[in-house]
């Protein structure tokens, strides 16, 4: 009776047993991972929502060097700098990631940091640190989830002068992440005038960021100032009585599509002809980038060493008597050591087709060179160039100070670094063209429109999602120069349930959601007017209808995709018409590719600009 009425259907165990057996076989294991992993997503989530919703950790520092990769650079010299007594009442937390631990907890001990409390990158434990912390510091980027809290001090670095193009000077990729770093950012620290040139022209920083900019110099760069630590590494390191260079090239290929190998086949070339050649007294050591992720093994080479793992790579080029470089921005900061530099450019041509570079090399005072019978001869003839104006122009703030004035700047309030003016800005227009398809009229009229506009009474920003934009590098080659533009990273983050609840329309029991989003998308940006020109993605509409600003959206006829209740939140709706409708008085868009279409659409937009 009981297995009649387990089983009302009357299949017996027996083909229960089957069905069971059957679907689990035949399921795809790729399946049960993606499972796996959305659901770790959704209770990550969840955590990081519950804390956003506790006080903050006032005396709690969360540092993170490159995403948990690494411990190097700005971020191990201000971690070292907050481990004094001068800041004795902070607890200092850094982010890893499991396959980086062994070093970095290495570089952690020979460096007396064994205090640090090291929490694993995107854990249930680092997201609870990442919505508690007061102050949260990183040469990277932060995690698309983060949520700028009221109270929170977010601190940018970055991790290197830029040579490579990027951000909208790189048509191949958007690098909204790093965008929205340095714009959400309450402190950003600089070298030159010229790094911060380039940074904020590359991310469009001006009208935005509201932060301040320190002339501190790089935090990373005290130890090239240090001669008496050159010695004891030396002596470690049993570089005593010999010549020691060091190689740092830079990765190739673009991000999605690193072109590892053949480099790694490159430099195995031309290790073998250095072994070969080089005087008995001479060492060669290589580091590889990080997005390089392939091992080497240089144990067959009697001239040439990997990197020491477990010591700070600044701290080993501090005590090399040169550096050879191809594309990569540490010859900027080994300047400040005044040793001689070599650029090994093989592949020079190839490399400005594929990126681009910021840098005329005919500028740079350092030798060049192509091929390695050249630089073999390079590394054994003395420095014979003169690098003071090159220093002036690319470390004109660098000094064996900048750790220190950065943390009394930012931990104890004291003005003891120049900081760059504040931007005089203008009114900010954004503006929404969803998936920027120009194969939509809205996003047409738009293209046409912003190639005849007066920035200089507003300042005008396109607003996208990023990754329908990455395959589309036209459409970034194209945006006048005086237009800026921001990204929103994917679709919006709800936890399980709320995701279940979207998906059933239900949006009256998530609108405190769609507020978290707007906070999380838009955060504190001086937006003054928002336009809303795509009209039919739901999310986007949810989440910007909370904005602090004059809001507008269109309206295509018959279309029922944004609820009634949303469109009451914005100011203006304006309707989207097959044909022209001359009774009405109020504002109107018309479909359509023709000239006299366009016009008018245009000096509809200009109108709404006006609000």
């Amino acid at each position: 009776r009981i297995l009649r009425w387990a089983f009302p259907r009357g299949r017996g165990i027996r083909e229960w047993l089957r069905i069971w057996y059957n679907r689990r076989s035949n399921r795809n294991p790729q399946e049960d991972t993606n499972k796996k992993e959305q659901d770790d997503l959704y209770n990550v989530r969840k955590v990081y929502f519950s804390c956003l919703k506790k006080s903050l950790w006032s005396n709690v520092v969360l540092l993170d060097s490159k995403n948990g990769t690494d411990l190097a650079g700005n971020i191990l010299r201000l971690l070292v700098e907050l481990n004094s007594e001068c800041y004795g009442n902070l607890r200092l937390c850094l982010a890893y990631q499991k396959k980086n631990f062994a070093r970095i907890s290495a570089i952690l001990k020979r460096y007396g940091l064994e205090k640090v409390t090291l929490i694993e990158w995107r854990s249930p434990e680092y997201f609870e640190y990442l919505g508690r912390s007061k102050y949260l510091i990183t040469d990277l980027y932060v995690v698309s989830e983060y949520i700028k809290r009221s109270g929170q001090i977010l601190i940018s670095t970055a991790h290197g002068t830029p040579i490579k193009t990027m951000g909208r000077d790189c048509h191949t990729e958007t690098q909204g992440h790093l965008q929205r770093t340095h714009i959400l950012a309450d402190y950003q620290i600089f070298p030159s005038n010229y790094m911060k040139e380039k940074l904020f022209r590359a991310f469009m920083e001006d009208d935005l960021f509201s932060g301040i900019a320190l002339r501190s110099g790089y935090c990373r760069n005290d130890i090239f100032f240090d001669s008496e630590r050159r010695g004891v590494v030396r002596q470690e390191l049993n570089f005593d009585g010999k010549i020691v260079y060091a190689y740092l090239p830079t990765f190739r290929g673009i991000a999605g599509d690193f072109k590892s190998q053949q480099q790694n086949d490159d430099v195995m070339k031309m290790c073998e002809y250095l072994d070969d050649h080089l005087p008995e007294n001479y060492i060669l050591l290589i580091k590889m980038h990080n997005f390089n992720a392939s091992e080497m093994d240089f144990s067959g080479f009697e001239h040439i060493q990997e990197f020491p793992q477990d010591y700070e790579v600044y701290d080993v080029l501090n005590a090399t008597d040169g550096l050879i470089s191809d594309y990569s921005s540490v010859f900027f900061d080994y300047a400040n050591l005044r040793k001689k530099i070599i650029l090994f450019q093989y592949d020079f041509e190839q490399y400005m087709e594929e990126r681009g570079v910021y840098l005329k090399w005919s500028d740079v005072p350092f030798p060049v060179v192509n091929r390695v019978e050249d630089l073999c001869c390079e590394m054994q003839s003395e420095k014979n160039y003169d690098d003071t104006a090159f220093l002036e122009k690319y470390c004109t703030y660098d000094n064996p100070n900048s750790s220190e004035l950065v943390c009394r700047s930012i931990f104890k309030k004291e003005e003891c670094c120049e900081v760059f003016p504040q931007h005089q800005r203008k009114k900010n227009i954004v503006i929404h063209i969803g998936n920027a398809d120009l194969r939509s009229p809205t996003t047409f009229f738009v293209w046409e429109y912003l190639k005849h506009i007066d920035t200089t009474k507003y300042n005008y920003i396109l607003y996208f999602y990023e990754y329908d934009l990455f395959n589309r590098a036209y459409m970034l080659e194209n945006i006048p120069s005086d237009v800026k533009y921001i990204s929103y990273l994917g679709n919006p983050d709800f936890t399980k349930h709320e995701h279940i609840l979207y998906k059933k329309k239900r949006l009256k029991k998530i609108q405190n959601a769609f507020q978290r989003e707007c906070q999380r998308c838009f955060s504190d940006l001086p937006i003054d007017l928002y336009i809303d020109l795509s009209g039919r993605i739901l999310h986007v509409a949810e989440i910007a209808k909370n904005l602090h600003c004059k809001k507008v959206i269109v309206r295509y006829e018959g279309d029922n995709i944004i609820s009634e209740n949303c469109y009451q939140k914005y100011d203006v709706v304006v309707p989207i018409k097959k044909t022209i409708d001359n009774s009405m008085n109020t504002y109107q868009f018309v479909l359509g590719y023709d000239t006299k279409t366009i016009k008018e659409n245009a000096k509809t937009l200009e109108e709404l600009s006006t609000l």
